[in-house]
């Protein structure tokens, strides 16, 4: 008995939330349900074919929503599923009608849980026609998103009824910190006792000449070193090592107990932007790079 009452008091409330949505069908029902008692007590004729046209509108309005719904291709193309912060998402939506009748109204939104608005647009396609929707959503903050489906929702001329369906598949979208320049950041050369000094060759050009080689087709002319070339008779290029620097750590304490602010104005934020932005520097150095992140 107990199942019995839940599932009742659950079916009560999706059809009181499905009523709160659509509330034109409540009240055309409600309208029909009222002429058709006035009509079986009364008898008068206008009360029957108020109903009769009431009814009659119900079932025309849901064959057209059905029939807009229905006989519809969508094909969905997404670029990229790794960005950075600044960057746009992009989204290539194909609507391919398959009917003989013109879909007048249908909204299209790509469903993203992403901050900002979700991309939405309403388009009408003519019979056996075809429509293109670029979507481009800007990334405004890190994290792990989700991206999609594209989400379809047509329905009748009074709002009676609204028929959505999906199209397309639920994909992870992760947005990456923007790294900043830092033009006026100097690292001084490691000269600390216990640490160890690296020297690596190099394919670029440093002050760090470490010795000379006979030349290989593909060689650059400018390293070209012409003393030995002489001296040799042969054509000798110079090699370069990496400066000698010890390896970089990049220590990042994400403790929530240590952390102010919210959103992007967050210690938490500006901690994980900063060390964003070493890591960067250091990478475009050639810098041995190493992140340990605690929390």
């Amino acid at each position: 008995m107990t199942r019995i009452l839940d599932a009742m008091a659950d079916g009560l409330r999706r059809f009181l939330r499905r009523s709160y949505r659509n509330q034109n069908l409540v009240f055309v029902i409600a309208a029909l349900v009222a002429m058709s008692v006035l009509a079986f007590v009364s008898g008068y004729w206008f009360f029957y074919r108020a109903a009769y046209v009431l009814g009659g509108l119900v079932v025309i309005c849901l064959i057209w929503a059905r029939v807009h719904a229905g006989a519809l291709e969508v094909a969905v193309e997404r670029a990229n599923d790794r960005l950075q912060v600044g960057q746009e998402t992009e989204a290539r939506v194909r609507l391919q009608s398959r009917s003989k009748f013109t879909k007048v109204w249908l909204e299209a939104e790509d469903e993203t849980d992403m901050p900002g608005t979700p991309a939405r647009t309403v388009l009408t396609l003519p019979s056996n026609g075809a429509r293109n929707w670029k979507v481009n959503v800007r990334c405004a903050r890190r994290g792990i998103y989700r991206s999609g489906p594209v989400r379809i929702t047509t329905g009748d001329p009074f709002g009676l009824f609204r028929l959505t369906r999906t199209y397309g598949e639920r994909r992870q979208l992760l947005v990456l910190p923007r790294p900043e320049e830092l033009p006026y950041f100097w690292s001084p050369v490691a000269q600390l006792p216990g640490e160890g000094s690296v020297r690596r060759r190099t394919h670029y050009v440093t002050p760090n000449a470490s010795g000379v080689r006979d030349y290989y087709p593909g060689d650059s002319y400018n390293r070209i070193h012409w003393r030995s070339t002489a001296r040799l008779g042969r054509l000798m290029v110079k090699t370069f090592e990496m400066d000698p620097t010890s390896n970089v750590w990049i220590l990042l304490d994400l403790d929530g107990s240590v952390q102010a602010g919210s959103g992007d104005e967050s210690t938490e934020e500006y901690g994980v932007r900063i060390a964003t932005s070493l890591a960067y520097h250091f990478v475009q150095s050639n810098r041995i790079l190493g992140l340990m992140a605690f929390g």
